[in-house]
């Protein structure tokens, strides 16, 4: 028992020696870049369309509601990403990434104003 605390102690010891030798250390490598993004796409429902937050979203079908200052439009100008395609849509819904959103608010829209997947 008496040798296991002593190799411990000094294991200990020669761990604490190398930490305090003053052989000069590399200097930091500054930090890389970040990321450059070219697209950001966005997919959602109303919490992520922005819903009634002004301004309305230029090219946006007006029963979604999307809005200009949501998310991803916030997310995209941080990131500096060149394009962003934003799809979010209030009342969007899982099976809308397969079909048209062609009905809102229980009223059927033209195939003019169909959402496409």
């Amino acid at each position: 028992m008496r040798l296991r605390l002593t190799t411990i102690a000094i294991g200990c010891a020669l761990a604490l020696f190398a930490g305090c030798s003053s052989a000069p250390s590399k200097p930091a490598k500054s930090a890389a870049p970040p990321p450059a993004f070219k697209n950001y796409v966005a997919l959602g429902d109303s919490y992520t369309s922005g819903p009634l937050i002004a301004p309305t979203s230029p090219g946006s079908p007006p029963y979604c509601l999307r809005s200009g200052s949501n998310y991803p439009s916030y997310l995209a100008s941080y990131l500096k990403v060149k394009k962003l395609t934003d799809v979010s849509c209030g009342g969007a819904s899982t099976t809308d990434l397969y079909s048209s959103q062609s009905l809102r608010a229980g009223v059927a829209q033209s195939a003019q104003t169909e959402t496409p997947p």
